[in-house]
C-alpha cells in the first residue's frame, strides 16, 4: 500500500503504559516499560504488537520512526543511572534495541524533540556536587600534589593530624587524601579533634594561601602572619582572584584586620567587581573597594548622622584622589537633598570657615546627656583613717554645683593640695552638706568595720580584704549623737580620728567629727561577690 511517513514525534510514540493501567500484567512494581518498537505503516511487513508480558523498569513504550534509517538505536538517559542497557525488542525498523536515557530536562522534552533525535552520544553525567566548585578552581595553575604526601600511609597523615604536627596550611594538604582513602570528615573529627567545618576552612583557605605563595608578590614576613590563624583571615578570599588575593592580603596585614574585617574587605571588593556602573573614581585597590562600600552603605541610612558617619568613614579609608573627590561630591549632594526635603537653604561660602553651610571632612558629633550621666558629687580625700587629724576635716573644703551640667564651685580650704573624688549622686550622698571622705588601705584591719559586718569566720574576713573610702558628713556645731550611727571621732584633737559608735564615743567622751554614711568599696573582679557593707 502507500507508505506514510511519520513527522510527529509524538507520532512514534506507540503506547504509554501506566501501573494499574489496563492491559497491565498483575504483580508488577512501580512503572514498567515494555520498548518493543510499534512497526511504521506502509513498510509492507506484518504488523507487531508489543508484549506486555515482559516486566521492566519504566512505563514508556518507544516506537520507531516511519521511515528506514540505518541510524543507530535511540537511547533515553535516566539521570543518576548513567549506563542503562538495552531494553526491549525490535522495531519494525530493524535494528537492536535502544537504551532507556532520561535527559536533564525530562521526559516532556524528549518527547517533544523526538527520541530519534537524540542520538547514541547523548549523556549526563553527574558529578559528586556539581555545585560547588572544587577547591583551588581561581588558582591559575590548579590544585598542586605534594609527593611527599602521596608516599605518606592514611594512619600516618591521621598522626601528623591529630599532633597538629605543622602549620595549619601544611595539615590541610592531608585532608583530601584520607577523603580518598576512605575517611570522611565525621571520622577524622573523632580522631583528631579537627571538626568537619574547620577541616573544610583549612582547605580552601590552604588555596588561597597557596595563590599568594606562587604569585611572588607576598613577602615572607606578610606570610608569617598567616602562621596562626591565618585560615580565619584567608577564608573570606577564596572567590577573588589571585590578583585580588594578593592585594588583599597586603592590605589586611598592612591595616591588622581580623577575621570580621577580613570578611566586610573580601564582600566589598567583591561588590566592586558586580558594579561597575556604579563604581565611577574607585580604583580596584582594597582601600577604594572598602570606601565604595562605606559609600554606598551612607547612601541607604535613613538619619542624616549616620549617614555623615558613613561619608566620614569613607573619606578616611579611601586610598585615591579620584575616590575621595567622588565621596565628597556625593556627600555634599546628600546634604542638598537632605534639606531640601526639610524646607531648608545650604550656602556654601569658602571665604567664612565659620559658616555652618559648609561640607567638610570633620564631623561635630552631638551628644544629649542622660540625668544619671549627671549625677556624681565630687568629694575631698582629706587622709587615711586613723592617720588625719580632726582639724583637717573641719577644714576640709567644700563644693556647691549649679547650672544644667551641674557645674561645681570650691569654697574654702586648700583645694589645689587636696585629692578628690567623684561619686554617684546617690540619695545618702546628696543630702549630705559637707561631705568628706577618708582613704582605708585594709577593711578587714579596721575592727569597727569587722564587727559591723558580723564576720563569723575567717573566710567572712577575707571578703572584707581590700581597699575603701569611709564618706562622712562634717558635723554641726550642737548635733546629738546617736548610739545606731558611726562617727569620726577623736579622744583629743591631737589624736588622729577612729571609726566609732555612738554608744563608744558616748562612753569614752570622744569628741565626734563627721557622722559615716558608708563605705564604699572598688569594684569587684568579675566572677566574685561582695556583700554590702552597711555602717
Amino acid at each position: 500500500g502507500q507508505q506514510r511517513q511519520i513527522s510527529s514525534p509524538m507520532a512514534s510514540l506507540g503506547r504509554l503504559t501506566a501501573p494499574g493501567a489496563p492491559g497491565m500484567k498483575p504483580g508488577h512494581k512501580g512503572s514498567s516499560v515494555v520498548c518493543n518498537s510499534l512497526s511504521g505503516r506502509g513498510r509492507g511487513g506484518p504488523s507487531q504488537r508489543p508484549d506486555f508480558s515482559k516486566e521492566s523498569a519504566e512505563s514508556i513504550l518507544l516506537g520507531g520512526r516511519g521511515q528506514q534509517s540505518n541510524r543507530p538505536p535511540p537511547k533515553l538517559v535516566v539521570p543518576g543511572r548513567p549506563g542503562s542497557g538495552p531494553i526491549g525488542g525490535r522495531g519494525a525498523g530493524g535494528g537492536g534495541g535502544g537504551r532507556l536515557i532520561i535527559p536533564d530536562k525530562g521526559i516532556e522534552t524528549m518527547l517533544e524533540q523526538g527520541a530519534a533525535e537524540l542520538g547514541p552520544e547523548i549523556t549526563t553525567p553527574t558529578g559528586p556536587n556539581r555545585y560547588r566548585p572544587p577547591a583551588g578552581f581561581m588558582n591559575e595553575d590548579g590544585p598542586q600534589e605534594n609527593p611527599e604526601i602521596l608516599r605518606m600511609e592514611p594512619a600516618e597523615m591521621v598522626a601528623k593530624l591529630g599532633s597538629r604536627a605543622g602549620r595549619w596550611h601544611n595539615l590541610a594538604k592531608l585532608l583530601q587524601p584520607l577523603y580518598q582513602s576512605g575517611y570522611d570528615a565525621k571520622a577524622l573529627d573523632e580522631l583528631t579533634g579537627i571538626t568537619p567545618v574547620v577541616q573544610n576552612r583549612w582547605i580552601v583557605a590552604a588555596t588561597v594561601y597557596d595563590s599568594l605563595v606562587a604569585s611572588g608578590k607576598v613577602g615572607d614576613d606578610a606570610l608569617r602572619v598567616f602562621d596562626g590563624q591565618g585560615d580565619e583571615l584567608l577564608y573570606p578570599f577564596r572567590f577573588l582572584t589571585q590578583d585580588m588575593r594578593v592585594e588583599a592580603a597586603l592590605y589586611l596585614v598592612e591595616q591588622r584586620f581580623d577575621p570580621p574585617m577580613c570578611e566586610v574587605l573580601a564582600r566589598a571588593m567583591k561588590e566592586w567587581e558586580r558594579r561597575p556602573t556604579e563604581r565611577d573614581g574607585f580604583s580596584p585597590s582594597p582601600a577604594d573597594c572598602l570606601a565604595f562600600k562605606y559609600l554606598r552603605d551612607a547612601l541607604e541610612c535613613r538619619r542624616l548622622e549616620e549617614a555623615e558617619k558613613k561619608f566620614k568613614q569613607a573619606l578616611q579609608t579611601a586610598g585615591s584622589d579620584p575616590a575621595r573627590a567622588r565621596v565628597q561630591t556625593t556627600w555634599d549632594a546628600y546634604i542638598d537633598e537632605d534639606a531640601a526635603r526639610r524646607g531648608l537653604t545650604v550656602k556654601r561660602d569658602t571665604s567664612d570657615p565659620t559658616n555652618s553651610g559648609i561640607t567638610t571632612a570633620s564631623t561635630l558629633t552631638i551628644l544629649r546627656l542622660d540625668p544619671e550621666e549627671l549625677g556624681v558629687r565630687p568629694i575631698p580625700i582629706v587622709g587615711a583613717l586613723g592617720a588625719a587629724a580632726p582639724a583637717t576635716v573641719s577644714g576640709a573644703p567644700r563644693t556647691s554645683q549649679e547650672g544644667a551640667f551641674g557645674a561645681f564651685s570650691i569654697a574654702g580650704g586648700s583645694a589645689a593640695a587636696t585629692t578628690w573624688v567623684a561619686l554617684p549622686q546617690w540619695k545618702a550622698l546628696a543630702m549630705m552638706r559637707h561631705p568628706v571622705a577618708l582613704s582605708v588601705p585594709d577593711c578587714s584591719a579596721v575592727s569597727a568595720v569587722v564587727a559591723s559586718c558580723k564576720c563569723k569566720n575567717d573566710d567572712d574576713k577575707r571578703r572584707l580584704a581590700g581597699s575603701g573610702l569611709v564618706v562622712a558628713d562634717v558635723m554641726q556645731a550642737g548635733a546629738v549623737v546617736e548610739d545606731d550611727a558611726f562617727y569620726m571621732a577623736a579622744p583629743s584633737p591631737s589624736v588622729p580620728l577612729q571609726l566609732a559608735d555612738g554608744i563608744r564615743v558616748r562612753a569614752q567622751k570622744m569628741t565626734p567629727v563627721a557622722v559615716v554614711s558608708f563605705l564604699a568599696r572598688p569594684p569587684a573582679r568579675e566572677g566574685t561577690t561582695d556583700s554590702q557593707i552597711q555602717l
